[in-house]
């Protein structure tokens, strides 16, 4: 693994930039016990975590949503199916938390997805020299601040594991059961990103219904699917409480889409390698059809800099991770970078990043 870190060397690694510590967990092992080993050393941090979301939450919304939110998450344990309920449990032994208050962490996403333009990941999924595609992708939240720096120091890769089997790779957040970054070797590659286009009272209501967050959606399709086309008909089926864009990468050349889901989860749009720049896609936090903010044109940084390489035969795992580190791509609130081929999982490798500037 990691065979792209070996070339990119102290040009593109800061001195604060740093490998996820990585953990196996066995699916034979019961949801309320899969966090027991890993959760621990980050138990502090999960602490001020969940301290930080809540003082965020009546900071950014009127007081009258935040009861709302309280009253549901107050719920969440009575509907939520396993893994998650069981999971949230183990993170709860772990921390002394309650329910609720875990639940509530695991669904900030849906809190913080409503009618304003957050600075929130880049995916690129490119064709290469041979016959399959390379992921890149940047997960950016909490614009630099103290959100931010904690999701940093929880950020771990797991290799989850059935009875020894391998099963899929992902890289995410010791304390969050959802997923939004993953590979499932020799099938897919995925990852969700920020869509702003519904407010917190639709979300609100979704999730009264019963409806999952992106994050567990997305994880649930990875652990179901078994290949690019399956996976790529849950997440376009998708029933969830939250916009949402999906990411996909295949194995094979031009297997690559983005899936752009509405507050009901139904599919926007459709967006493939061949329809887009012809050899790679991008995407952001803006609908590929609009303009992004010229503040925020992460997009044409990220397609500038894949022209750079000039072509499909000239992408290697080295420049990718070279435009994923160009600044603004690469921001303040980048947390981490990851490189991902399901047709060659050996090159899974993802660094947290530790950014100033813009």
């Amino acid at each position: 693994m990691f065979r792209f870190l070996a070339c990119a060397g102290a040009v593109l690694l800061s001195a604060a930039d740093r490998v996820p510590k990585h953990y196996t967990i066995d699916l034979a092992t019961a949801p309320e016990n899969r966090w027991d080993e890993i959760c621990p050393p980050y138990k502090e941090t999960l602490l001020k975590l969940t301290a930080e979301v809540y003082a965020l939450l009546p900071a950014t919304l009127p007081l009258q949503d935040v009861e709302l939110i309280l009253k549901e998450m107050d719920d969440v344990e009575n509907w939520l199916p396993e893994p998650f309920n069981g999971e949230i449990k183990s993170i709860m032994k772990c921390t002394g938390l309650t329910f609720a208050e875990v639940a509530t962490v695991n669904f900030f996403y849906d809190f913080a997805a409503h009618g304003q333009d957050n600075i929130a990941c880049t995916g690129i999924i490119t064709n290469t020299p041979g016959s399959g595609v390379y992921h890149g992708r940047n997960l950016d939240f909490g614009g630099g601040v103290v959100l931010t720096k904690l999701l940093r120091n929880c950020t771990v890769t797991v290799n989850f594991e059935d009875n020894g089997k391998h099963v899929m790779t992902y890289t995410g957040f010791v304390g969050l059961v959802g997923m939004w970054t993953g590979q499932k070797p020799g099938m897919f590659t995925v990852e969700g990103n920020e869509r702003d286009t519904s407010d917190i009272k639709q979300n609100l209501q979704h999730i009264a219904m019963h409806r999952l967050p992106p994050s567990m959606f997305l994880r649930q399709a990875i652990f179901s699917a078994n290949s690019y086309t399956e996976v790529v008909e849950q997440l376009t089926a998708s029933n969830i409480s939250a916009p949402v864009y999906y990411i996909v990468g295949g194995t094979k050349v031009n297997e690559g889409v983005v899936l752009t889901k509405n507050f009901t989860g139904v599919q926007v749009d459709t967006w493939t390698i061949p329809q887009s720049y012809q050899w790679f896609i991008v995407q952001t936090n803006y609908d590929h059809w609009t303009q992004p903010p010229a503040n925020d044109d992460r997009r044409k940084t990220a397609v500038d800099g894949m022209h750079n390489i000039t072509s499909a035969s000239k992408v290697t795992t080295q420049n990718l991770y070279q435009v994923m580190s160009t600044p603004r791509v690469l921001n303040k609130g980048t947390i981490f970078t990851c490189i991902m081929s399901a047709a060659e999982p050996s090159r899974y490798g993802c660094v947290i990043r530790d950014y100033d500037g813009q």
